[in-house]
Order: C-alpha cells, then sequence, then structure tokens
C-alpha cells in the first residue's frame, strides 16, 4: 500500500503469535542480529571452546519459542525472554553434554539412512536405530521443515541447491536447518 506506515516491532510481534508467517519472518530477520550478539556474549562467559556456536543458539531459541505460552508484550519483554531461554539453552547443553555416550552429528548422516533402510526391510532394528528413529519422529515434531530438509539432504541425498529448490528456501536456511537438526538429534540420543 503506497503512504503506509511499516508496522512496528510489537504490530509484528502480534501477527506472529497468530500464525502470520510473514509477520515472524519479518521478526526473525529484525531481530536475529541483536540475538546473536546476546548468544555470543554469553557464550563468551562460558568454558573455552564451547561447542554451541552463536547461530545455533539463536536457532535453538526460535524453536523454544514455539512453545512459549507466554504473551510477549513488548519488544523489550522479547529480548528479556529471549536471553533467558537461550540460558536454558545453555544449560540444558552443559547437562547433555555430560551423558555418558554420544553420537556425533556427522555419524547421524551414516545412521539415519540405514536406520530408515531397516525400517522398509523387516530386519530387526538395533537398539541404536529405534534411538534414532524416536528422536527423528520428535525432532519432526518439533519442526517438520526442518525434519524434512535433514531427511532429504541425508536420506535422499540432495544436494544444497536441489534441498533449496524443493523446499523454496535459501540454500543457508536449508543448510542451517539441516546442520541444527543433525545437533538437535545428536545432544538427545
Amino acid at each position: 500500500m503506497p503512504g503506509a506506515a511499516a508496522p512496528d516491532f510489537n504490530q509484528l510481534l502480534d501477527r506472529a503469535r497468530t500464525g502470520d508467517t510473514l509477520a515472524e519472518g519479518a521478526v526473525y530477520r529484525l531481530s536475529f542480529f541483536r540475538l546473536r550478539a546476546m548468544a555470543s556474549a554469553l557464550l563468551n562467559r562460558e568454558r573455552p571452546g564451547h561447542t554451541l556456536q552463536p547461530t545455533a543458539l539463536v536457532s535453538e531459541l526460535y524453536l523454544k519459542f514455539r512453545r512459549v505460552e507466554a504473551r510477549i508484550l513488548n519488544e523489550d519483554h522479547f529480548f528479556s525472554i529471549s536471553a533467558r531461554i537461550m540460558r536454558q539453552v545453555l544449560i540444558e547443553h552443559a547437562r547433555g553434554k555430560n551423558a555418558r555416550k554420544r553420537i556425533p552429528p556427522e555419524m547421524l548422516c551414516e545412521l539415519i539412512p540405514e536406520t530408515a533402510q531397516t525400517a522398509t526391510s523387516g530386519f530387526a532394528a538395533s537398539e541404536t536405530q529405534i534411538a534414532i528413529k524416536a528422536a527423528f519422529e520428535n525432532f519432526r515434531k518439533l519442526d517438520p521443515a526442518a525434519a524434512n530438509a535433514v531427511w532429504l539432504r541425508v536420506v535422499e541425498g540432495m544436494n544444497w541447491d536441489e534441498l533449496s529448490r524443493a523446499q523454496s528456501r535459501e540454500v543457508w536456511r536449508v543448510r542451517a536447518d539441516c546442520d541444527f537438526g543433525l545437533r538437535w538429534m545428536a545432544d538427545r540420543l
């Protein structure tokens, strides 16, 4: 609309909470760099060599935001809640690091196709394959688009450009979804 004022951050937040995907994308674009700076500051307080990156922390934040029931009052409230959620993610990440046996995300790229093949062949699945399937299904419930990106990349073997075209999304976004999905699943195994 010519001459119409652009909605402010608070209006975009309200529209995003009602399911407006365009507003959700706008909130993401407007807040990403500030949230990434907050994530960097939080990670600088952590031990040296921390494996979680600022962008991954922001990605985890957005997944958790989908489950937040509280109404976000304004921009300051949004960033206050964001900081608290990122601190919770760091705590969960630290707890996950203390788990006994860890499967690295790179190994999941080999195990997910084997799990998919075992499921269709009728052979009995190992305990690891059952755990991988459960983690993947939980991730699919949490973020179907990201889970689909992981599946298309790891099982179907699509390259980044093919995956970008298949999902009609930017290459960087599908790549970030795949990386995040594999890390998320590995952290839960």
